[in-house]
């Protein structure tokens, strides 16, 4: 039986995608219909991944793996279940695991799990973990949370994407005071590779475009009205007088007890 096929039976055989597929085709305006959709979408990859990897799993081993500590073999205990938060919701399915005969501690392995990345007991998939830690650089954990939940489906708790957050800059801090190591040992760090246009530039600006309005359009930013040069010429004096005089403004206003304003 091809994939396709076997996607097809699942798809027929599941009453809950029936439902989905009974309420996208019933949806009365176009805001139902896409979000009966979405998940009706979400639902078909769940059965998509649990598929490939339920045929994965249980697939047989070409070698049979020793044990690290007693070099015995292991032995097979089966087909036993794992399940993981994913983008998509939480995907479950059986695969082979193996342990050491003499009981050797922490010598249960699964082969297909460290196939595809996975640790043991790991709870949630790395892109989750991704995408809750880039929405808590922009807004508080809670809000992250809420908005996860909202893009994606996918309920996770405020404390959690914390937790992700820690880990990621903790590894951040120890890989910076690496090459902060090796640079006091004389080791310089790799040059990075510039493609050939770059390398003719004589001078090279970066900038956010928040708090420097680097925005030829005229369009404004949040702190400052770039002037627009072709319609209204402004004097380089003129204006580097008005971004001392607004900057400096914000700054006194900020100070307590001080009534000065800009």
């Amino acid at each position: 039986m091809s994939f396709l096929e076997s996607m097809q039976r699942v798809v027929e055989s599941d009453s809950q995608l029936q439902k989905l597929i009974e309420e996208v085709e019933q949806a009365a305006s176009l805001v139902l219909l896409i979000l009966t959709a979405l998940q009706l979408g979400r639902a078909i990859a769940v059965k998509v991944v649990e598929e490939i990897l339920n045929e994965r799993g249980q697939a047989q081993e070409v070698e049979c793996a020793e044990c690290e500590k007693c070099k015995a073999k292991l032995e097979s205990k089966g087909l036993l279940p794992r399940e993981i938060l994913t983008l998509i919701g939480w995907v479950k399915w059986k695969r082979r695991v193996r342990r050491c005969p003499n009981g050797c501690e922490g010598s249960q392995v699964a082969p297909s799990d460290e196939v595809i990345g996975l640790r043991a007991y790991q709870k949630t998939s790395l892109e989750v973990k991704w995408l809750g830690s880039a929405l808590a650089i922009f807004v508080p954990f809670e809000t992250a949370a809420v908005l996860l939940a909202m893009m994606t489906g996918v309920k996770v708790e405020s404390k959690s994407i914390w937790l992700w957050v820690q880990k990621r800059g903790k590894m951040a801090k120890e890989e910076l005071d690496t090459q902060l190591a090796a640079l006091e040992a004389g080791e310089l760090p790799e040059v990075e590779l510039k493609d050939a246009a770059l390398k003719t530039l004589s001078l090279l600006i970066g900038s956010d475009g928040v708090m420097v309005p680097f925005r030829p359009n005229g369009v404004k930013s949040k702190w400052l009205h770039w002037p627009v040069w072709e319609n209204e010429p402004m004097e380089p004096s003129s204006w580097y007088s008005d971004v001392w005089s607004h900057f400096w403004g914000r700054w006194m206003t900020s100070l307590p007890g001080c009534g000065w304003k800009p």
